[in-house]
C-alpha cells in the first residue's frame, strides 16, 4: 500500500504575542485578583466586563464575584471566598480591562 499526502488550503490562524491566559495554582480561598481598568469605570462596570465560570466538577456554581475598588484599580474576589479545591475561569470581555501585574495580552 502506498499513501500520498493531499494538501488543501486551510483557514489562517490568528497569531498572538504569547499566552493569552494566566494560571494561579494552590491559592487560598480568600485569593484576590487585581484588575486594571479605565479610571472612569465603576466596580459595577468592571463586573459587567468579566465572565466568571466554575470549571471543575463539583465546584459551587453559586460563588459570586465581589469587585471592589475605584480610579482604575480593582480587586476581584469570591463573595465569602472561593470553594477549596475548585477551579474557576475568569475572562476579561471588556478591552478596557487587564490583569494587574500580568502581560497586557492576557485576558483569561
Amino acid at each position: 500500500m502506498t499513501l500520498y499526502a493531499a494538501y488543501a488550503e486551510s483557514d489562517k490562524l490568528e497569531e498572538t504575542d504569547g499566552n493569552v491566559f494566566v494560571t494561579k495554582l494552590d491559592q487560598n480561598t480568600d485569593f484576590t485578583i487585581g484588575i486594571q481598568a479605565a479610571e472612569s469605570m465603576s466596580a459595577a462596570q468592571v463586573r459587567e466586563g468579566i465572565l466568571f465560570e466554575a470549571v471543575s466538577e463539583g465546584t459551587h456554581s453559586q460563588t459570586e464575584l465581589l469587585v471592589e475598588g475605584s480610579n482604575g484599580s480593582f480587586q476581584v474576589s469570591g463573595s465569602g471566598g472561593f470553594q477549596e479545591g475548585s477551579t474557576y475561569q475568569l475572562t476579561l470581555e471588556d478591552e478596557n480591562l487587564s490583569f494587574a501585574g500580568e502581560p497586557e495580552n492576557a485576558y483569561i
